[in-house]
């Protein structure tokens, strides 16, 4: 019995960590999830993972599991041609590298360790690759590198586990890849239409754009998920696009609006929902759209809504919307400055904005955020490698 409890429990440990993987959203976040559970995985002192750019036919340290913080600033821009060194060696052969006792193995380069203070005694390198059924070939992703098992030299036990390893990891790696550049350019197409909406009205140029960035920074301050924050953000951009509808005679018109003139437009944001129902979003982008014209008194539309029953993406775009709104010049008034704005915000807090997130929108730093960087990436930049 003793002889199967470890790998039993190895077992356990590789489902643990392929659930952990599984649910990060993002290849950078992956990357080190993949390197921390690997070295927990082998009782390794330590870890690098070098990330491979089919481009340039290199590898780049990408990241690093050190006690010792000069490992990485002594590694930080370092490029390895595939094919030299140890690391380049198994990304062109994919084959792992065992070296147990690296005092007899003369291709260990000592230069980092001299620089670093720290000893490398073994090490085990272990290429990130998986098998592709549509090219029937292997690609490639990087290399993981281990050093160091705190309980003697690695074996070659380590060397199947790892393997295995490194070849879900991979996968899954690649898939996040595919997914973060699949997102990027679905945000660009939303982002396009919130523009040609923009461009409808010349004095909402940039409106959705703006909004996104204050919705979001306010969800961010309340700790949503990643994944309620894209929510968030496609929302806020597409909030205004049921304003497609909507004449141009009317979005235009540089007098007051009539009676009936304000009713079509009221209607934009059930037209929204309308027209992106066919793409099946998450029911809080719909909220976001629908309800961003709610009030906490109840006296907003389309709805009429009141306090908490206003769904929490209506409340936050709602302060992103008005906030945009009272900073730029329209025809039927003139730019407020960022501070009389917050103070109108707070002046409604309880009435048209839900209070307490009317204090927190109020205290983030507003006037910078329309030039924050989005924290999912430009939408027409490509994807990193």
């Amino acid at each position: 019995m003793a002889e199967d409890a470890a790998p039993s429990s190895e077992l356990a440990m590789l489902l643990g960590i392929s659930r952990r993987i599984c649910s990060e959203p993002t290849s950078e976040a992956l990357f080190q999830t993949i390197l921390e559970d690997a070295v927990a995985l082998i009782g390794a002192d330590g870890g690098t993972i070098y990330v491979y750019d089919s481009a340039t036919d290199s590898l780049a340290f990408k990241f690093v599991l050190s006690s010792n913080p000069e490992v990485a600033n002594r590694l930080k821009g370092l490029t390895l041609a595939r094919g030299v060194g140890i690391v380049g060696t198994v990304a062109a052969t994919l084959v792992t590298d065992l070296v147990a006792d690296t005092r007899h193995d003369a291709r260990l380069a000592r230069d980092i360790d001299r620089k670093t203070g720290f000893e490398t005694r073994s090490m085990l390198t272990v290429p990130l690759h998986f098998f592709d059924d549509e090219s029937q070939s292997r690609t490639l992703v990087g290399v993981l590198q281990l050093v160091n098992k705190k309980s003697g030299a690695f074996t070659e036990s380590d060397v199947q586990t790892m393997e295995a390893f490194g070849g879900f990891a991979a996968a899954l790696l690649t898939r996040a890849n595919l997914f973060q550049r699949i997102r990027r350019q679905f945000v660009g197409t939303i982002a396009s239409l919130a523009e040609a909406v923009d461009a409808k009205d010349p004095y909402t140029h940039g409106h959705s754009q703006r909004v996104a960035a204050y919705s979001v920074a306010l969800g961010a301050g309340l700790a949503l998920s990643r994944a309620q924050l894209f929510s968030l953000r496609v929302s806020s951009l597409l909030h205004d696009i049921g304003k497609i509808a909507v004449p141009d005679a009317i979005l235009q018109k540089q007098t007051r609006l009539t009676d009936d003139e304000y009713a079509r437009i009221k209607c934009h944001s059930q037209e929204g929902v309308r027209i992106l129902k066919p793409v099946n979003m998450n029911d809080e982008v719909y909220e976001g759209i629908l309800h961003h014209h709610e009030k906490w008194d109840g006296s907003g539309y389309p709805d009429r809504r009141k306090g908490t029953d206003i769904p929490l993406f209506g409340r936050i775009v709602a302060f992103g919307d008005a906030f945009d709104t009272i900073t730029t010049e329209r025809p039927y008034k003139k730019a407020h400055g960022f501070e009389e704005a917050r103070r109108i915000i707070l002046h409604d807090a309880g009435t048209h904005f839900d209070p307490d997130l009317a204090a927190r929108f109020c205290a983030l730093p507003l006037e910078s955020i329309p030039n924050t960087p989005s924290p999912f990436g430009a939408e027409s930049s490509p994807e990193p490698s």
